[in-house]
């Protein structure tokens, strides 16, 4: 899949190599130094619950659904991404650093499909600056440096 001789020849894919070197560690800097906001405290303390409860239990739990008040659950719609936060953070220890860097190591693992997928349809070349534009853009890391789902859906996605 990833041919680095076939990239030794083609300046424009060294300079992209570079420049994803180069970012993959930025998202990083200073993850956990902001408290959890009220999105991230809603997606992340029921996972937290998971470690002691077996179930993604929230004290915010207000949807009206029947069941879901029945149950205490909150938010069923994305059961994975809560198990597999706490699952990471039973590794890692619970805290806003480790709960956000699940989030941005789904999106930075993101790059390697979309990286193939992009070179089954248009080509090497063209892959690897589509790759390059993914984990270069501001965007796309603001929202991966969010205790959330949308990078871990994006990979389950791509």
């Amino acid at each position: 899949m990833w041919d680095l001789r076939a990239f030794a020849h083609d300046p424009v894919a060294r300079v992209c190599l570079l420049l994803i070197v180069a970012a993959a560690p930025l998202p990083f800097i200073n993850l956990g130094t902001l408290p959890f906001w009220a999105d991230e405290s809603i997606a992340v303390l029921p996972a937290h619950n998971i470690h002691t409860d077996l179930l993604p239990t929230s004290p915010y739990d207000l949807d009206y659904m029947p069941w879901q008040l029945k149950w205490g659950l909150w938010d069923p719609a994305t059961p994975l991404y809560r198990y597999a936060v706490a699952g990471f953070t039973a590794l890692t220890g619970f805290s806003e650093a480790t709960a956000r860097c699940f989030s941005v190591l789904m999106g930075l693992c993101t790059a390697i499909p979309f990286y193939a997928l992009v070179r089954k349809l248009y080509g090497r070349r063209t892959a690897i600056l589509a790759v390059t534009f993914l984990v270069t853009s501001t965007t796309f890391m603001m929202f991966a440096r969010e205790a959330r789902h949308f990078t871990f859906l994006m990979f389950l996605i791509v």
